[in-house]
């Protein structure tokens, strides 16, 4: 699968988001990454529902909503009626995934797992053939300014052999100090899905910085 690049949107200027969505449409995004919290699973609030649907309305790209909230399965209906294209729940708090991701494929969107860097990768495992994107954050969600942390990696390497050996191809994508430095050790490890928003959105150029990261993982030997 080719890098795919999800600028995560929390850090944009959200008084000038069209602009925004523009700048990271032109700069050649392959999708828009929503981080939803809900003040209870992680401390932060994020992005109303009436906040999703308005800027879905203002960009053609697919959106990922990645739901850092608890009971997800009695929420995640809200966020495909705002028009999200993948909805993205954390397994340390859905009580049955796979119900929960046979229900959203029944409404029409993909599905994704979540884990966080602490979280074992054998609950990914066992769902990883239900499944569109599997998600492993490289910082604790709802803190920012955290350090990449390099041990998500060996996760990363055992999920892609799991997929290489059963024929999967799911997307596989990495959330957490995302960089020129650390873009090509996940590409090596088997991530082919990039969220960057820090890195991007305090840029000057965003199309540039899009491109230095794929530049960063071209050509990068497999370690997995």
């Amino acid at each position: 699968m080719p890098l795919r690049i999800h600028p995560s949107i929390l850090n944009a200027d959200h008084d000038n988001m069209q602009r925004e969505l523009d700048r990271v449409v032109e700069g050649g995004a392959d999708g828009i990454h929503l981080d939803i919290m809900d003040g209870k699973f992680v401390i932060p609030v994020t992005f109303d529902i009436h906040t999703i649907e308005r800027y879905v309305e203002m960009c053609d790209l697919p959106f990922d909503a990645h739901l850092m909230i608890v009971e997800p399965e009695k929420h995640v209906d809200k966020y495909i009626q705002a028009g999200a294209d993948l909805v993205n729940f954390h397994l340390e708090v859905a009580g049955d995934p796979e119900a929960l991701i046979e229900h959203l494929h029944a409404q029409g969107v993909e599905a994704g797992v979540t884990i966080n860097p602490d979280t074992p990768v054998d609950g990914v495992l066992e769902v990883a053939h239900l499944v569109e994107l599997v998600l492993f954050m490289s910082v604790y969600p709802g803190y920012g300014g955290q350090e990449f942390i390099k041990e998500v990696l060996d996760k990363v390497r055992t999920f892609k052999r799991y997929c290489m050996e059963n024929s999967l191809e799911p997307m596989i994508q990495i959330d957490g100090g995302i960089n020129l430095e650390t873009a090509p050790l996940v590409a090596a490890a088997g991530v082919n899905t990039l969220v960057a928003g820090t890195f991007i959105f305090r840029s000057s150029d965003y199309g540039a910085t899009i491109k230095s990261l794929r530049d960063a993982c071209e050509g990068v030997e497999p370690d997995w």
